[in-house]
C-alpha cells in the first residue's frame, strides 16, 4: 500500500515509535524514476508513507492508495514552524500547496482532508488492518473521506 502523507502529519513519529509496524517512510530523494520499480514491490508487503512528489508525476504507474493532505496548508506550516523548519521551506510548501493537491487528487485513490489536531498515528490501525475506505464525496468541492469497518 502506497499512502502519501503531506509534511507535517507524524510519517517519522509514527515509524520511529512502532519500529516493528509495516510503515516505512520513503523519503523524497528515494523518488528517482529507477525507483519507482523498488516502490511498486515495497508497496506489496508494506505501507509505504510518502510525501513531496514521490508518486505523484502523470508519466509513472504508480497508484497512491490513500492520500492525507491538510484541509488548509496553514495546518501543515504551523506545525513544522513549531518543529523549526526553515521559512524557505514554509513558503515552498505554501506555493506549491495547490499544484500538490491537484496531482494528489489525480493520483491517489482515495483524500482523506485533516483537521488541526489529527496525525497520521489516528489512521494507523485503519491503515494496518485494510479497512475499506468510503467513497469519497463532494461537498462544496471539499472531497473528503473516512474509514467504515
Amino acid at each position: 500500500m502506497i499512502v502519501y502523507a503531506y509534511y507535517g502529519f507524524g510519517k517519522t513519529t509514527l515509524c520511529e515509535n512502532n519500529k516493528f509496524s509495516p510503515f516505512i517512510e520513503i523519503d523524497e530523494e528515494f523518488g528517482q524514476a529507477d525507483d519507482m520499480h523498488v516502490l511498486k514491490q515495497l508497496s506489496k508487503h508494506s505501507i509505504l508513507l510518502v510525501n513531496g512528489h514521490i508518486g505523484l508525476d502523470e508519466n509513472d504507474d504508480i497508484t497512491i492508495d490513500v492520500a492525507f493532505l491538510p484541509r488548509n496548508v496553514n495546518i501543515a506550516v504551523n506545525r513544522l514552524q513549531q518543529r523549526g523548519v526553515d521559512a524557505s521551506f514554509l513558503t515552498y510548501m505554501i506555493e506549491t500547496y495547490d499544484d500538490v493537491l491537484q496531482a494528489v487528487i489525480k493520483k491517489a485513490r482515495n483524500v482523506v482532508f485533516y483537521e488541526e489536531n489529527e496525525y497520521l498515528i489516528h489512521h494507523a490501525y485503519e491503515l494496518m488492518h485494510g479497512q475499506q475506505l468510503l467513497e469519497q464525496y463532494n461537498d462544496n468541492n471539499n472531497t473528503e473521506t473516512r474509514y467504515t469497518s
